[in-house]
């Protein structure tokens, strides 16, 4: 239960992200397609969450 209930939360987290942050639907369902692979999501944030960040003044 606890499993399916962190699984919603991360997909309203993603939707949330996508908008604010202005991700293409594609990219956002990449993001999805990662969080389901092992590992997938260490590889999404250097690939594709650092260059987004980079471009809003993050560090």
């Amino acid at each position: 239960m606890l499993h399916g209930l962190l699984t919603v939360l991360y997909l309203f987290t993603l939707i949330e992200f996508t908008v604010n942050y202005k991700v293409h639907w594609l990219k956002a369902v990449l993001f999805l397609i990662a969080s389901l692979v092992p590992f997938g999501t260490f590889y999404a944030e250097k690939k594709w969450l650092r260059p987004i960040g980079a471009l809003n003044g993050e560090h």
